[in-house]
């Protein structure tokens, strides 16, 4: 098993081409996690991230010959459970919620205090609340870098946009919850 885990992603594309099923398991294996917690950064439910990721791993699978080994097979990964979680948005357009709470301490990066664990789950809703008033090409810079620690290139071949775009979008995003934030009454210390 050592030995599987120290394929490339390249390699493991190689073998899946040839006809090898099961190295798809470790692709599986390899990206499920992030990209679970990427998506529900965009679609806000456990459940629905959970379905859009595995059907941004059925198109992978389908057009996996569209990969160009030498490119990054993360940031193609990424891009195409990008695309399934949009169309999921478009699809599904009710109110959804933030249901892991850790996403107040990465986007925030402010270390509460046990006596303050109140004050957190207010300041929690109101995060929730400004992050679904944030336009997608906005959010999902921020999640990418804040939450998925990816780099601005990386998010650049994500999303197609260039590099610049992606500092300029995750700045402005920060922006605007800041002031959502302030308008809600703001984060409490």
């Amino acid at each position: 098993m050592d030995k599987q885990k120290a394929k490339t992603d390249d390699q493991l594309v190689a073998k899946i081409l040839a006809g090898d099923d099961d190295a798809f398991g470790e692709i599986v294996d390899r990206y499920q996690a992030a990209l679970n917690r990427y998506v529900k950064g965009i679609v806000f439910s456990e459940a629905s991230a959970a379905d859009v990721v595995q059907e941004a791993f059925i198109k992978s699978y389908v057009n996996l010959r569209s990969y160009r080994p030498g490119k990054k097979f993360s940031s193609w990964l990424y891009r195409i459970a990008h695309n399934e979680a949009i169309s999921y948005l478009r699809r599904h357009r009710r109110e959804v919620t933030i249901e892991d709470e850790n996403w107040f301490d990465r986007i925030i990066d402010d270390k509460l205090e046990v006596e303050k664990l109140v004050d957190r789950k207010i300041n929690h809703q109101k995060l929730n609340v400004a992050l679904m008033k944030l336009k997608e090409k906005y959010r999902s810079p921020l999640v990418l870098s804040s939450i998925e620690g990816k780099s601005y290139e990386e998010i650049s071949e994500i999303l197609r946009i260039p590099v610049n775009t992606v500092g300029t979008r995750i700045r402005r995003a920060k922006q605007q919850l800041k002031v959502l934030l302030s308008e809600k009454g703001g984060i409490d210390g």
